[in-house]
């Protein structure tokens, strides 16, 4: 695994301004991921408070932003529930690498000094409209409740969570510009697992479903395991005395608000999106190509 040097190192004139970039797109390369299977060991130390509650490895946003946006004019990325602030580091690490990325993060709680302070179940503030990205990474329902705090919508009912995610999806539809974006990071719930009253709530893909019944488009599904250290052994050994799987898995589903648009891509060519029920196009000349934009390179 290619090792960053430390800030400090470059601080100290140890390496050019030259030999810094060269390293850091080298990092860059190392952590993207070619494929849906968007597998990571750990957290990078790069990214976000170590041992936060719920902290994800920022290569996931780093992997989003890299194949979403570009590095050819400014975005506006937003993340209403910052936590320890990992979509706020990513952003400044690819602004290192010559990006234009403005991030807006907010949490009820804020931990940080760029992180505002927000409670996204009142909407987003006004400065967020327009934006180009906003990413969600919320609570699995009351996955890691006494972690969050009662104020946080991890304490919520099922079915009032669901309301939740039905006001944030209409809302991120109200403030992400016509061409935008917005990811949701989602793992369903394993309810009793080791009892007899054992069941699934699937909130990823209900939760899935809720966008895409705001008239967003699906653009991309990417599968994200949890990290290693997910389930402890006392866990592991339950799991086969009672004959249960474990779930290791999240999602990630990118969505972009459902509107006909122009956007250049290549050397005189031009994409047209088109949005049809369930199915997302992208044109270019006679080709139809379905998928993301980024699956349409050649």
């Amino acid at each position: 695994m290619l090792k960053l040097p430390s800030q400090h190192v470059k601080k100290c004139n140890i390496l050019t301004d030259e030999q810094w970039h060269e390293i850091q797109s080298a990092w860059l390369e190392e952590y993207l991921v070619k494929g849906t299977l968007w597998e990571f060991e750990n957290c990078s130390p790069m990214f976000g408070l170590d041992k936060f509650p719920g902290r994800i490895p920022g290569q996931i946003v780093l992997n989003l932003l890299y194949r979403y946006l570009n590095n050819q004019r400014e975005y506006v990325v937003v993340d209403p529930m910052a936590g320890g602030g990992t979509t706020h580091d990513v952003c400044k690490f690819m602004n290192e690498l010559g990006w234009k990325l403005k991030c807006l993060c907010y949490d009820i709680n804020p931990v940080r000094d760029f992180i505002r302070k927000h409670d996204i179940t009142t909407g987003f503030p006004e400065e967020a409209k327009n934006c180009d990205l906003i990413f969600l990474d919320p609570p699995y329902w009351n996955m890691k409740q006494p972690s969050y705090g009662k104020d946080s919508v991890s304490s919520l009912s099922l079915e009032d969570f669901y309301s939740f995610v039905k006001k944030l999806a209409k809302d991120c539809y109200s403030t992400v510009n016509d061409s935008g974006f917005v990811a949701l990071l989602m793992a369903d719930r394993q309810i009793d697992l080791f009892s007899e009253n054992y069941r699934i709530e699937p909130l990823s893909f209900n939760c899935s479903e809720i966008f895409l019944d705001t008239d967003f488009a699906d653009v991309g599904r990417l599968v994200i395991p949890f990290t290693k250290a997910q389930y402890t052994k006392e866990a592991v050994e339950k799991a086969k005395k009672w004959k249960r799987w474990l779930n290791l898995t999240r999602w990630l589903f990118v969505f972009q608000k459902a509107s006909i648009r122009f956007d250049e891509f290549g050397a005189g060519e031009y994409l047209k999106y088109v949005s049809l029920p369930m199915k997302n196009l992208w044109l270019t000349g006679e080709r139809v190509v379905f998928g993301t934009k980024a699956c349409c390179c050649p």
